[in-house]
Protein backbone atom coordinates (compact mmCIF):
# COMPACT_ATOMS: atom_id res chain seq x y z
CA UNK A 1 0.00 0.00 0.00
CA UNK A 2 1.67 3.14 -0.54
CA UNK A 3 1.19 6.19 1.33
CA UNK A 4 -0.48 9.23 -0.66
CA UNK A 5 -1.15 13.30 -0.14
CA UNK A 6 -4.67 13.54 0.24
CA UNK A 7 -5.48 16.27 -3.15
CA UNK A 8 -5.28 19.87 -2.41
CA UNK A 9 -8.34 20.20 -4.05
CA UNK A 10 -10.20 18.76 -1.06
CA UNK A 11 -11.40 20.61 2.21
CA UNK A 12 -8.71 20.67 5.19
CA UNK A 13 -10.95 18.60 7.32
CA UNK A 14 -10.91 16.17 4.20
CA UNK A 15 -7.50 15.94 3.72
CA UNK A 16 -6.77 15.17 7.32
CA UNK A 17 -9.46 12.69 7.71
CA UNK A 18 -7.97 10.95 4.52
CA UNK A 19 -4.40 11.23 5.78
CA UNK A 20 -5.21 9.58 8.87
CA UNK A 21 -7.08 6.83 7.68
CA UNK A 22 -3.67 6.11 5.04
CA UNK A 23 -1.50 6.30 8.25
CA UNK A 24 -4.04 3.33 10.31
CA UNK A 25 -4.06 1.07 7.24
CA UNK A 26 -0.47 1.48 6.79
CA UNK A 27 0.30 0.65 10.09
CA UNK A 28 -1.92 -2.09 10.11
CA UNK A 29 -0.29 -4.00 7.09
CA UNK A 30 0.44 -7.66 7.78
CA UNK A 31 4.53 -6.98 6.83
CA UNK A 32 4.86 -4.51 9.77
CA UNK A 33 2.83 -6.73 12.35
CA UNK A 34 5.19 -9.42 11.15
CA UNK A 35 8.09 -7.32 12.08
CA UNK A 36 6.47 -6.65 15.28
CA UNK A 37 6.02 -10.09 16.49
CA UNK A 38 9.28 -10.74 15.04
CA UNK A 39 10.83 -8.59 18.22
CA UNK A 40 8.55 -9.63 20.68
CA UNK A 41 6.19 -6.99 20.34
CA UNK A 42 2.09 -6.96 20.33
CA UNK A 43 0.55 -7.16 16.66
CA UNK A 44 -3.14 -7.17 17.92
CA UNK A 45 -4.63 -3.73 17.27
CA UNK A 46 -6.55 -1.46 19.76
CA UNK A 47 -8.08 2.12 19.70
CA UNK A 48 -4.36 3.02 21.09
CA UNK A 49 -1.79 0.56 18.81
CA UNK A 50 -0.40 3.88 16.96
CA UNK A 51 1.06 4.59 20.58
CA UNK A 52 2.00 1.36 21.47
CA UNK A 53 3.60 1.26 18.14
CA UNK A 54 5.09 4.35 18.54
CA UNK A 55 7.00 3.39 22.16
CA UNK A 56 7.80 -0.08 20.76
CA UNK A 57 9.83 1.24 17.40
CA UNK A 58 12.33 2.25 19.81
CA UNK A 59 13.65 -1.12 19.70
CA UNK A 60 14.85 -0.48 16.13
CA UNK A 61 16.28 2.67 17.24
CA UNK A 62 20.17 1.82 16.25
CA UNK A 63 21.42 5.08 16.16
CA UNK A 64 21.20 5.63 19.54
CA UNK A 65 22.83 2.20 20.79
CA UNK A 66 25.77 4.03 19.09
CA UNK A 67 25.86 7.15 21.44
CA UNK A 68 28.16 9.64 19.65
CA UNK A 69 29.16 7.67 16.52
CA UNK A 70 25.26 7.43 15.75
CA UNK A 71 25.76 8.37 11.90
CA UNK A 72 23.76 5.58 9.52
CA UNK A 73 26.89 4.34 7.98
CA UNK A 74 27.75 3.05 11.25
CA UNK A 75 25.17 1.26 12.09
CA UNK A 76 25.36 -2.40 12.03
CA UNK A 77 23.55 -5.57 12.12
CA UNK A 78 23.66 -7.42 15.61
CA UNK A 79 23.27 -11.22 15.54
CA UNK A 80 19.58 -11.56 16.12
CA UNK A 81 19.09 -9.09 12.77
CA UNK A 82 21.54 -11.16 10.69
CA UNK A 83 19.77 -14.48 11.37
CA UNK A 84 16.14 -12.99 10.27
CA UNK A 85 17.62 -10.36 7.72
CA UNK A 86 15.49 -12.67 4.96
CA UNK A 87 12.12 -11.70 6.86
CA UNK A 88 13.22 -8.11 7.43
CA UNK A 89 13.96 -7.70 4.32
CA UNK A 90 10.93 -9.61 2.47
CA UNK A 91 8.91 -6.81 5.20
CA UNK A 92 10.23 -3.56 4.05
CA UNK A 93 9.90 -4.80 0.63
CA UNK A 94 6.78 -5.01 1.22
CA UNK A 95 6.57 -1.36 3.86
CA UNK A 96 7.32 0.16 0.17
CA UNK A 97 11.24 0.93 1.34
CA UNK A 98 12.80 -1.00 -1.02
CA UNK A 99 11.82 -1.09 -5.08
CA UNK A 100 12.26 2.57 -6.77
CA UNK A 101 9.32 4.66 -6.99
CA UNK A 102 8.04 7.09 -9.76
CA UNK A 103 6.42 10.43 -9.82
CA UNK A 104 2.43 10.27 -9.15
CA UNK A 105 2.11 14.27 -9.59
CA UNK A 106 3.04 16.56 -12.40
CA UNK A 107 5.14 18.69 -10.01
CA UNK A 108 6.14 22.18 -9.81
CA UNK A 109 8.99 22.05 -7.59
CA UNK A 110 11.93 18.86 -7.51
CA UNK A 111 13.21 18.88 -4.34
CA UNK A 112 16.13 16.47 -4.19
CA UNK A 113 17.59 16.42 -0.55
CA UNK A 114 21.07 15.89 0.69
CA UNK A 115 22.35 13.40 2.60
CA UNK A 116 25.68 11.20 3.26
CA UNK A 117 28.20 9.36 0.82
CA UNK A 118 26.77 8.75 -2.81
CA UNK A 119 23.55 10.68 -1.95
CA UNK A 120 23.86 13.53 -3.06
CA UNK A 121 24.88 12.33 -6.61
CA UNK A 122 22.18 9.60 -7.19
CA UNK A 123 19.09 11.65 -5.90
CA UNK A 124 20.02 14.65 -7.71
CA UNK A 125 20.41 12.51 -10.84
CA UNK A 126 17.09 10.66 -9.83
CA UNK A 127 15.94 14.11 -10.01
CA UNK A 128 16.91 15.16 -13.35
CA UNK A 129 15.11 11.72 -14.67
CA UNK A 130 11.84 12.73 -13.19
CA UNK A 131 12.48 16.45 -14.17
CA UNK A 132 12.67 15.03 -17.74
CA UNK A 133 9.60 12.74 -17.37
CA UNK A 134 7.68 15.60 -16.22
CA UNK A 135 8.79 17.35 -19.55
CA UNK A 136 7.90 14.94 -22.12
CA UNK A 137 4.21 15.16 -20.90
CA UNK A 138 4.40 19.10 -20.83
CA UNK A 139 7.57 20.72 -22.75
CA UNK A 140 6.48 24.25 -21.76
CA UNK A 141 6.04 23.52 -18.36
CA UNK A 142 8.36 25.38 -16.16
CA UNK A 143 9.58 23.13 -13.32
CA UNK A 144 12.21 24.44 -10.33
CA UNK A 145 14.58 22.27 -9.24
CA UNK A 146 15.78 23.22 -5.57
CA UNK A 147 18.56 21.06 -3.86
CA UNK A 148 17.71 20.78 -0.21
CA UNK A 149 20.88 20.06 2.22
CA UNK A 150 22.78 21.56 5.19
CA UNK A 151 25.86 22.64 6.23
CA UNK A 152 26.96 19.38 7.97
CA UNK A 153 30.82 18.69 7.37
CA UNK A 154 31.55 15.83 5.40
CA UNK A 155 32.95 13.05 7.73
CA UNK A 156 36.01 11.02 6.41
CA UNK A 157 34.11 7.81 6.72
CA UNK A 158 32.52 9.08 3.50
CA UNK A 159 35.02 11.14 2.21
CA UNK A 160 36.36 8.60 -0.39
CA UNK A 161 32.43 8.31 -1.55
CA UNK A 162 31.91 11.94 -1.93
CA UNK A 163 35.62 13.07 -3.79
CA UNK A 164 34.21 10.56 -6.59
CA UNK A 165 31.91 13.28 -7.39
CA UNK A 166 32.81 16.14 -5.73
CA UNK A 167 36.47 15.96 -5.14
CA UNK A 168 36.96 18.61 -1.66
CA UNK A 169 34.15 19.38 -0.82
CA UNK A 170 33.97 20.39 2.28
CA UNK A 171 30.07 19.86 3.32
CA UNK A 172 27.28 18.35 2.13
CA UNK A 173 25.62 21.48 0.83
CA UNK A 174 29.17 21.47 -1.38
CA UNK A 175 28.48 18.27 -2.58
CA UNK A 176 24.98 18.55 -3.64
CA UNK A 177 25.85 21.15 -5.65
CA UNK A 178 28.46 19.11 -7.09
CA UNK A 179 25.76 16.68 -7.65
CA UNK A 180 23.00 19.26 -9.40
CA UNK A 181 25.77 20.31 -12.06
CA UNK A 182 26.68 16.86 -12.82
CA UNK A 183 23.23 15.61 -13.31
CA UNK A 184 21.69 19.06 -14.81
CA UNK A 185 25.20 19.34 -16.96
CA UNK A 186 24.81 23.31 -15.99
CA UNK A 187 28.02 25.15 -15.07
CA UNK A 188 28.99 26.61 -11.82
CA UNK A 189 27.99 29.75 -12.69
CA UNK A 190 25.47 30.85 -10.49
CA UNK A 191 24.45 33.93 -7.91
CA UNK A 192 24.39 33.29 -3.98
CA UNK A 193 23.58 35.03 -0.74
CA UNK A 194 25.67 33.58 2.01
CA UNK A 195 24.84 33.84 5.73
CA UNK A 196 27.79 32.76 7.98
CA UNK A 197 27.65 32.39 11.44
CA UNK A 198 30.10 31.14 14.12
CA UNK A 199 27.98 28.06 14.90
CA UNK A 200 28.14 26.43 11.73
CA UNK A 201 24.87 24.82 12.35
CA UNK A 202 22.91 28.59 11.78
CA UNK A 203 24.62 29.04 8.57
CA UNK A 204 22.87 29.11 5.50
CA UNK A 205 23.44 29.34 1.65
CA UNK A 206 20.89 30.06 -1.27
CA UNK A 207 22.59 29.64 -4.62
CA UNK A 208 20.61 30.69 -7.72
CA UNK A 209 21.99 29.02 -11.32
CA UNK A 210 22.23 30.82 -14.71
CA UNK A 211 20.42 28.44 -16.99
CA UNK A 212 19.46 28.77 -20.89
CA UNK A 213 16.02 26.97 -20.83
CA UNK A 214 13.30 29.46 -19.72
CA UNK A 215 11.34 26.39 -18.12
CA UNK A 216 14.21 25.53 -15.76
CA UNK A 217 15.37 26.77 -12.76
CA UNK A 218 18.23 25.37 -10.23
CA UNK A 219 18.59 25.89 -7.16
CA UNK A 220 20.09 24.87 -3.76
CA UNK A 221 19.73 25.97 -0.64
CA UNK A 222 21.40 25.03 2.49
CA UNK A 223 19.24 25.85 5.91
CA UNK A 224 20.65 26.98 8.97
CA UNK A 225 19.06 24.35 12.12
CA UNK A 226 15.81 26.09 14.17
CA UNK A 227 18.18 24.31 17.22
CA UNK A 228 21.66 26.39 17.87
CA UNK A 229 22.69 22.96 19.46
CA UNK A 230 21.94 20.61 16.41
CA UNK A 231 22.87 20.83 12.92
CA UNK A 232 19.27 21.48 10.79
CA UNK A 233 17.52 17.97 10.10
CA UNK A 234 15.02 17.34 7.44
CA UNK A 235 12.53 19.34 8.91
CA UNK A 236 14.48 22.33 9.53
CA UNK A 237 15.06 22.29 5.54
CA UNK A 238 11.68 21.89 4.17
CA UNK A 239 10.52 24.87 6.57
CA UNK A 240 13.64 27.25 5.24
CA UNK A 241 12.64 26.56 1.55
CA UNK A 242 9.06 27.41 2.19
CA UNK A 243 10.32 30.51 3.54
CA UNK A 244 12.45 31.52 0.50
CA UNK A 245 9.60 30.33 -2.12
CA UNK A 246 5.52 31.51 -2.38
CA UNK A 247 4.39 28.23 -2.41
CA UNK A 248 0.25 28.56 -4.23
CA UNK A 249 -2.08 26.37 -3.68
CA UNK A 250 -2.71 24.11 -5.66
CA UNK A 251 1.28 23.97 -5.97
CA UNK A 252 2.56 20.23 -6.75
CA UNK A 253 5.95 19.63 -5.00
CA UNK A 254 7.96 16.04 -5.57
CA UNK A 255 11.18 15.32 -3.01
CA UNK A 256 13.69 13.34 -4.20
CA UNK A 257 15.52 10.99 -1.68
CA UNK A 258 16.83 7.26 -1.88
CA UNK A 259 13.69 4.75 -1.15
CA UNK A 260 14.61 3.46 2.41
CA UNK A 261 14.07 7.29 3.65
CA UNK A 262 10.84 7.54 1.28
CA UNK A 263 7.77 7.20 4.12
CA UNK A 264 9.83 8.85 6.62
CA UNK A 265 10.36 11.77 4.29
CA UNK A 266 6.81 12.01 2.97
CA UNK A 267 5.42 12.17 6.15
CA UNK A 268 7.70 14.78 7.71
CA UNK A 269 6.35 17.24 4.97
CA UNK A 270 3.11 16.31 5.21
CA UNK A 271 1.06 18.38 7.62
CA UNK A 272 3.26 21.60 5.65
CA UNK A 273 1.18 20.47 2.82
CA UNK A 274 -1.62 20.12 4.30
CA UNK A 275 -1.50 23.09 5.76
CA UNK A 276 0.15 25.39 2.86
CA UNK A 277 -3.09 23.27 0.71
CA UNK A 278 -0.53 22.20 -1.32
CA UNK A 279 0.41 18.46 -2.50
CA UNK A 280 3.57 16.83 -1.98
CA UNK A 281 5.18 13.39 -3.24
CA UNK A 282 8.06 11.78 -2.32
CA UNK A 283 9.77 9.12 -4.50
CA UNK A 284 13.19 7.70 -4.35
CA UNK A 285 15.75 5.31 -6.23
CA UNK A 286 16.29 1.82 -5.01
CA UNK A 287 19.59 1.41 -2.57
CA UNK A 288 21.50 -1.73 -3.49
CA UNK A 289 20.90 -3.92 -0.52
CA UNK A 290 24.88 -4.55 -0.38
CA UNK A 291 25.46 -1.22 0.70
CA UNK A 292 26.47 0.53 3.82
CA UNK A 293 23.27 2.32 4.23
CA UNK A 294 21.05 -0.57 2.91
CA UNK A 295 21.67 -3.32 5.83
CA UNK A 296 18.69 -5.03 7.12
CA UNK A 297 19.08 -2.66 10.50
CA UNK A 298 19.49 0.51 8.16
CA UNK A 299 15.73 -0.76 7.18
CA UNK A 300 14.25 -0.89 10.43
CA UNK A 301 15.80 2.04 11.60
CA UNK A 302 13.94 4.02 8.69
CA UNK A 303 10.49 2.06 9.95
CA UNK A 304 10.81 3.13 13.31
CA UNK A 305 11.72 6.97 11.52
CA UNK A 306 8.05 6.63 9.77
CA UNK A 307 6.35 5.03 12.62
CA UNK A 308 7.69 8.03 14.85
CA UNK A 309 6.52 10.96 11.98
CA UNK A 310 3.08 8.94 11.68
CA UNK A 311 2.38 9.27 15.29
CA UNK A 312 3.16 13.29 15.30
CA UNK A 313 0.88 13.98 12.26
CA UNK A 314 -1.74 11.83 14.52
CA UNK A 315 -0.72 13.09 17.56
CA UNK A 316 -1.60 16.98 15.94
CA UNK A 317 -4.86 15.91 14.11
CA UNK A 318 -6.12 14.27 16.94
CA UNK A 319 -8.87 16.49 17.25
CA UNK A 320 -10.55 15.16 13.57
CA UNK A 321 -12.45 11.74 13.85
CA UNK A 322 -11.75 9.01 11.59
Amino acid sequence: MILKCPDSNLSMEDRIIYLLNNIEEWINLKPLKELVALFGGISDNNVNYITYLNEFVEVWNYRAALQDKNERWNIYDDEFVDKNKRTIMACVKELGLVDSSVPRLSADYILPLGGARFSNLYRTQYAHEAYNEIRKKDSTKKIQVIALSGTRMINEKERYAVDTYAKGAETEYDAICKGLESAFEISDSYQEDVKDDCNINLCSRVRHYETESEYQEIWSLAAPSNDPKRRANSRDTFEFFLKYFKIKKGDSILLVTSQIYVPYQLMKFMDLAIDGEFNVDCIGYAMDTKEALARPSNFLQEVKGAVNAMYGLWCKYSNYKL
